[in-house]
């Protein structure tokens, strides 16, 4: 038989273990959802070109093209240059 005491124990210990066990199902939850969305933009993503700006050590801009899928980079001094050249070379 047990005691008020006890079961007041008892009770106070199931309250504290229902929010622990639900916050490592909703940690576990999350990290799984976490890995669906890399996978997911992984593969989207891998054949888009990747662009971007950089500098040279005399202060000039250049535009950077990278081709995942051909492995081709390019380094170009105008905007108008890389979109004429992913015209032609994103021909599918």
């Amino acid at each position: 038989m047990q005691t008020q005491a006890q079961k007041n124990l008892y009770r106070t210990l199931e309250q504290i273990t229902e929010p622990i066990s639900d916050f490592n199902s909703n940690r576990f939850k999350n990290w799984l959802a976490q890995i669906g969305n890399f996978i997911v933009q992984y593969l989207t993503t891998q054949d888009e070109p990747k662009i971007w700006q950089s500098k040279d050590w005399f202060g000039h801009s250049w535009w950077n093209v990278y081709l995942p899928r051909t492995g081709q980079m390019v380094r170009l001094s105008s905007e108008a240059e890389v979109r004429i050249w992913l015209e032609e070379n994103l021909r599918f």
